[in-house]
């Protein structure tokens, strides 16, 4: 299936139900394989969907408007779009950011990443519709909050950036930060784990991290020369990787003891989610969508 414009966040909210947004675009859609409907457009205003995360409950969106001010967006998955049930929690508009870059889940938690515009960068938290920045959960000197993920309460890790230097990967563990510096020049895009609780990182340059346990990041080769945007952990051996260079996609996955590269398309690929390692969604920069199934 093929839109327009780059799928800059995708998520699976089921084998069902897949939702999407491309860079630049108000436009936010869904592919439902429940007949009769196999395809909805919905448009909310001047909202751009910049991340999503999702499960067979909701989805919920982070990006910006018109007015450079933060959004988020919760959705009831299976929702018909347009209806006044849609909405699953309060939406959250914060004036004091350019972007919400990132939403990723902890637990019972919800996050967003908050960049620098008006105000300082921020993680804003919430359980119960109601966002705000904990300044015990900030960490200094931040410029960019670009990817999160969770896995319990409290305990959470995220890929950031600052003006004039390298990347950093930071794990909050209720209360306590912990830094860990590039091991090599680049910029991280995404930031998963696994059920099992490894993380994954990606980057431009070829940059893979996986971290395992309380060691530290240990870099990987899956292709010299590409640039990964996203990744998807369905379970330690199976981590799939989403990303290429200005003429081919490419799908990295991990089988446990290395990666097998697969060709997809002829553009790179900037976004991927499933629901299992055999149904797997990535989006590339043309706006193409690619299934890995059974």
């Amino acid at each position: 299936m093929t839109t327009s414009g780059p799928v800059v966040a995708l998520c699976a909210a089921s084998t069902n139900e897949v939702w999407f947004s491309q860079a630049a675009s108000t436009e936010i859609q869904y592919v439902q394989f429940l007949a009769p409907v196999t395809y909805i457009q919905g448009y909310l205003g001047s909202f751009a969907a910049l991340s999503m995360t999702c499960d067979a409950q909701r989805v919920v969106m982070a990006g910006t408007d018109s007015n450079m001010a933060g959004w988020v967006f919760p959705f009831a998955t299976g929702s018909v779009w347009g209806g006044t049930d849609a909405f699953f929690a309060p939406t959250y508009r914060d004036n004091d950011t350019t972007a919400f870059l990132t939403v990723f889940t902890a637990g019972t938690e919800t996050w967003v990443g908050r960049a620098q515009g008006f105000g300082s960068a921020a993680l804003l938290g919430s359980t119960d519709g109601g966002w705000s920045a904990d300044a015990s959960v900030q960490f200094a000197g931040v410029d960019r909050y670009e990817s999160g993920w969770g896995q319990t309460n409290g305990n959470f890790w995220v890929a950031t950036s600052s003006a004039g230097q390298n990347f950093a990967l930071r794990h909050f563990d209720r209360g306590t930060w912990t830094n860990f510096t590039a091991p090599a020049p680049g910029d991280l895009n995404a930031v998963t784990g696994t059920p099992s609780g490894e993380v994954w990182a990606v980057g431009q340059s070829g940059l893979v991290l996986r971290v395992v346990g309380n060691a530290a990041p240990v870099r990987l080769d899956a292709g010299a020369g590409l640039g990964w945007y996203g990744v998807y952990a369905a379970s330690a051996t199976d981590v799939f990787l989403a990303g290429g260079d200005a003429t081919h996609g490419r799908v990295a996955r991990w089988n446990g003891t290395g990666f097998d590269l697969t060709p997809v398309g002829t553009s790179a690929l900037q976004s991927i989610h499933g629901t299992s390692a055999t149904d797997v969604w990535a989006g590339d920069s043309t706006g193409g969508l690619w299934h890995l199934s059974p």
